[in-house]
């Protein structure tokens, strides 16, 4: 299957309401519209376009907040190795949390954990960078049960992935970079993997997926599946994004970091759990108090970080209609609006005063200089000092 252009990716698009264009996850009757981010030169992750979600859910609880309530599952989840995790009878007994260091040690391959509850890219599932050079590694024991799903969404072509379930095996073969393998972890598998591996676990409690499917009207979920010969090109483009960001924790965004996180559970829940909910369109903006409270924050906060969430919570609405609404308000995503703001304000300490560009980067919201700069030069076309230079000239 085609790649999609990457000139593609780089395009704002204006949701399929609007007939947007842009690339994005879509199919007649879906509810859910997965953004995708724009990269700069150097990989790094500057702008999440667009992310649209369902706004059919008309109550004030927000999709995150219900989402994050599963913190004290997520930090329940210890790192035993399988071992310690066997009966007194040898059986495996139920467990949760296979990912990061814990699912590494299980399939015995490199790797390490990149987002989750409590990460410094804080994501409401686990997902784990794999990255291991060996050709040969054995088949592994039964994982402890745990009512979760796995994702291996594969980076790189992986010669060989074989999965038994109860002894029985149940597929075997080669799989291509940007195809993806479903494991339902309660199934108690063994896997096996031959030659080099580099891929993202994504780890999904069932209680996550059923919290996003109820918000949409969706029920609850059965299973994951996804066809195993068939490249995800949008996994593909998130997870780029997802690694991107993972080198700079914190530098990320929270809006940013929010709505990358609702594409990615979107997609999973569209894309492989089936969730098909008709859309109710809501082209309506946010009210005016809500635009004056929005603004409100967002100036308060200028210097620090602010979350979707947090903004959706106090305008009474869901964090994916806040972002939709937002939308329609201001012309943009809630994380562009910010940056621009802080650009706004930075030119503006250019302007009339003498302070650094390292401090006018701090008082902005930026937590490096070089991050200030980078997101300076996309927006206005030229660097911090550059500009000012061009300031004091025409000045003069």
């Amino acid at each position: 299957m085609k790649q999609p252009d990457a000139d593609a990716l780089l395009q704002p698009h204006d949701g399929l309401a609007n007939g947007g264009r842009g690339y994005a996850e879509h199919a007649a009757g879906r509810s859910i519209t997965a953004g995708i981010a724009h990269l700069n030169e150097d990989g790094n992750t500057v702008e999440l376009i667009h992310a649209e979600f369902s706004a059919a859910s008309s109550g004030t609880r927000s999709q995150f907040r219900r989402v994050f309530k599963l913190h004290s599952l997520l930090r329940s989840m210890t790192y035993e190795s399988p071992a310690a995790m066997q009966s007194s009878n040898g059986e495996p007994e139920t467990g949760q949390g296979y990912f990061g260091e814990r699912i590494c040690q299980h399939l015995m391959v490199n790797g390490s954990l990149i987002a989750g509850v409590d990460q410094p890219l804080q994501l409401p599932f686990a997902v784990t960078y794999i990255n291991c050079p060996k050709n040969e590694r054995p088949r592994t024991e039964p994982i402890a049960a745990e009512d979760a799903f796995s994702v291996l969404h594969q980076l790189k072509d992986i010669e060989r992935h074989a999965r038994w379930v109860g002894g029985v095996l149940r597929f075997s073969g080669a799989f291509a970079a940007g195809t993806a393998s479903v494991v339902h972890l309660h199934e108690t598998p063994q896997c096996e993997f031959t030659g080099p591996l580099e891929a993202l676990q994504f780890h999904l409690p069932r209680a996550v997926l059923d919290d996003f499917f109820r918000e949409h009207k969706g029920g609850t979920v059965d299973t994951l599946r996804w066809p195993r010969d068939r490249p995800d090109e949008t996994m593909a483009a998130l997870s780029r994004v997802l690694l991107a960001v993972s080198r700079q924790p914190a530098t990320a965004n929270r809006l940013f970091v929010d709505q990358l996180g609702l594409s990615l559970l979107a997609h999973i829940a569209e894309s492989y759990g089936g969730l098909d909910v008709q859309r109710t369109r809501l082209h309506a903006g946010l009210a005016p108090w809500q635009q004056r409270r929005t603004m409100e924050m967002m100036q308060a906060r200028i210097s620090g970080q602010i979350t979707i969430e947090e903004i959706a919570r106090e305008c009474q609405i869901t964090p994916s209609h806040f972002a939709r609404a937002f939308r329609v308000s201001f012309g943009s995503t809630p994380h562009r609006y910010l940056s621009d703001l802080r650009i706004a304000e930075a030119k503006r300490l250019m302007r009339n005063t003498d302070w650094t560009l390292a401090d006018i980067a701090l008082m902005c919201g930026f937590t490096e200089q070089s991050h200030f700069t980078r997101v300076f030069r996309r927006l206005v076309g030229a660097s911090p000092g550059s500009w000012r230079q061009q300031l004091a000239l025409k000045d003069y």
